[in-house]
This record gives C-alpha cells, structure tokens and sequence, in this order.
C-alpha cells in the first residue's frame, strides 16, 4: 500500500505538466431577449504555446457558434464569443462546452479538458411595459381614492 502512494507521489512529481488551462468563473449565460452572445474566457498558463479546441454537449450544442480552437500562446488570455444565431427564438435550452488541449506525446500524455455549464434563456420582452401598466394602474388608485377639496362654488344667475 504504501508503496503505491510513493510510486504515484513519484509519479506526479516526475511528470512535467503538459498543459495548464484556466477558465473565466460562473455559468455561461445568453439571454436571447437582450444579446444573442456571450464571453468564454480562457488563460494558458504555460511558458509554451498551445491549441485549445472546443466541443459543446447538451440541448445548445446544435444552436451554438464558435470556433472550433484557437491558438494561445505563453500566458495568454483571451476570450471566444459564443453566439447564436439571430433567427434562434425558441425555449430555454442547455448544455455544457468544453476546451479541451492535448499533452504533448511521449510515455505519458495528460490532456486537459474544461467544461462549463452554458444557457441559452428568453425572458420576457414586455417586463418593462408590464411594471409601467401597474405603476399607472396605482396611481390611478391613488387619485380615484383621494378626498375632494370642500370648495365654494359661486353660481352665476342669468336672465333669460
């Protein structure tokens, strides 16, 4: 047993890392009512340069674009715009896309894969319209509601 935690401890120390990404925090959110893009950000954190390729799985993977990989050279960073097309109206989806960079080859090649969550949702269009409609109806209310002054009116007399 013990030999074993030392061989994959020896393991571990031994083999240089072959790649090294990070990814932008939180799920990727397209709300289809306000924009039809969103930002996937991504950092090589290696002295080399890398390909990094993307792959999306789920109910969104057949409305999304993207490019399918981008080069990223020694510590870069760089965002991919993820979009959907502007004819997409249809209910919420969702899914996960994944960039994926390969290790280099040898006795053993350690591939990285990065997966994020990533949404496509309409809210509705008429939030606003709909806040305002009730915003009027209480005011409406309101001065439906008041109490008339008790005003003197003065009554002219006309001969006829």
């Amino acid at each position: 047993m013990s030999k074993t935690i030392l061989l994959l401890c020896l393991l571990f120390l031994l083999i240089p890392s072959s790649s090294a990404l990070q990814q932008s925090v939180g799920s990727l959110t397209i709300d289809i009512s306000k924009t039809h893009m969103a930002y996937y950000g991504i950092r090589n954190d290696l002295n080399k340069t890398v390909t990094v390729t993307f792959t999306t799985t789920g109910d969104t993977a057949k409305y999304l674009k993207y490019e399918p990989g981008i080069t990223l050279n020694a510590s870069e960073s760089r965002y991919v715009v993820i979009s959907v097309p502007w004819y997409y109206y249809a209910g919420d989806k969702s899914g996960t896309i994944y960039a994926l960079t390969e290790g280099d080859n040898g006795q053993v090649k350690v591939n990285i894969q990065l997966g994020k969550e990533i949404s496509i949702i309409n809210t509705p269009r008429y939030t606003y319209i709909i806040i305002g409609i009730g915003l009027i109806t209480i005011l409406m209310l309101i001065l439906k509601n008041r109490k008339p002054k008790n005003k003197k009116y003065k009554i002219n007399k006309v001969k006829i």
